[in-house]
């Protein structure tokens, strides 16, 4: 009967062993799993947020794609602008440089009129020169023949 116990208690153990083993087995699977399963969402996680990520960064891209377009733009109207402004700043400097050139002959003119004036209101009439004509003579030989003839005219 020992003998019997003894193989009972012994077939017993390892059909225990055996079962212990299974569900072991079975935990360490099952743990397994459910780290791949873990680790699975946590890389479906992140690349979703990858995805999130890189859908943003596109739009922020075209968005400034376009915002550069614009500036560039901007920035050729801004040149047009400029080089426009710079034309009139030089035609009007010119335009100021000949009114002064041709006021400063003006007054150069009216000068010597008045002092012409002055001297034959001094001098007497011996010779003749009051109501006599007065012919104009050109102090720079470089001053152009339109300037000259505008001399002239005002003079008589």
């Amino acid at each position: 009967m020992h003998a019997g116990y003894n193989h009972l208690t012994s077939t017993q153990l390892e059909a225990q062993k055996k079962h212990y083993e299974s569900h072991l087995l079975e935990a360490k699977s099952r743990r397994e799993t459910s780290k791949l399963k873990a680790v699975e969402k946590a890389v479906t996680s992140k690349i979703q947020d990858i995805r999130t990520k890189l859908e943003k960064l596109g739009e922020e891209k075209a968005a400034l794609a376009e915002h550069n377009q614009t500036l560039i733009k901007n920035q050729d109207l801004m040149r047009k602008k400029v080089k426009e402004i710079e034309e009139r700043k030089t035609v009007s400097l010119k335009s100021k440089d000949e009114k002064t050139h041709d006021l400063k002959e003006q007054i150069r003119d009216l000068e010597v009129f008045i002092k012409t004036q002055k001297k034959v209101a001094k001098m007497d009439d011996k010779d003749g020169v009051k109501g006599g004509t007065l012919l104009p003579v050109p102090l720079e030989p470089s001053t152009s023949a339109k300037k000259k003839k505008k001399t002239i005219r005002r003079r008589k």
